[in-house]
């Protein structure tokens, strides 16, 4: 009997990537850190904590970890069932696109999930 050559295995090349995903918590962690260091007024603060508390809240009654699990339906679903004025409303629309905005930028999500209509 003959022994075969064993081929030797090719060396890594290449690292793999980096897992890029981010928890929803710790994308809402940085977002408000962020704004903490805006220096914004502490009203505003306190509306931006109260936003991410409830998109917190939102994302744990879907059972949603990461933040690339949110979708365009999620967030018609989410906006819809706030209850706030018009003009209350219309701003938490603003931070809400701002929020993905900025997990946009940071590339956490490859795309908005909050339509620009």
């Amino acid at each position: 009997m003959v022994d075969k050559p064993i081929a030797p295995t090719p060396p890594e090349t290449a690292a793999k990537p980096a897992e890029t995903r981010i928890t929803k918590d710790d994308a809402i962690k940085v977002f408000l850190s962020n704004r903490e260091g805006a220096k914004v007024a502490p009203a505003t603060l306190r509306k931006y904590k109260t936003f991410a508390k409830q998109l917190r809240e939102y994302g744990d009654t879907r059972g949603y970890v990461m933040l690339d699990q949110f979708t365009s339906s999620d967030m018609d679903v989410f906006y819809s069932g706030l209850k706030l004025g018009v003009r209350a409303k219309a701003k938490r629309l603003s931070t809400l696109r701002a929020f993905f905005r900025f997990s946009v930028n940071r590339k956490w999500i490859t795309e908005n999930p909050v339509s620009s209509d």
